[in-house]
């Protein structure tokens, strides 16, 4: 290396700055409302993501302390599931998604 500066790998045409490579299923252009308030909350949706309060429809992500709440409808991974159940055993409903699979929950979520 001359002169100090790092070496950087010279790319010969395939290199191309990140978004812009042409792909028919993300639109780029799609914006999605996002509120955080104690949790992060999708209007469109009506969905909360790890909220801090009781809320009607919640996604857990993980069973710690300061993601769960006596919600009454939650989505969540089986082992959360089983981790929830023994840290706040109770009544709800629970629609339960197999880890890392794709897949459909209620219909539009």
């Amino acid at each position: 290396q001359s002169g100090g500066k790092p070496h950087l790998p010279v790319s010969h045409g395939s290199y191309r700055p990140y978004g812009t490579r042409p792909n028919p299923k993300v639109n780029f252009f799609l914006m999605i409302e996002v509120r955080y308030e104690r949790g992060i909350y999708l209007p469109r949706q009506n969905l909360w993501l790890d909220p801090r309060d009781p809320k009607h429809l919640a996604f857990i992500s993980h069973a710690h302390s300061d993601h769960i709440a006596p919600h009454e409808e939650i989505i969540l991974s089986e082992r959360t599931s089983r981790l929830l159940q023994h840290r706040m055993p109770g009544r709800r409903i629970e629609h339960v998604l197999p880890f890392g699979e794709n897949g459909r929950c209620m219909g539009s979520i």
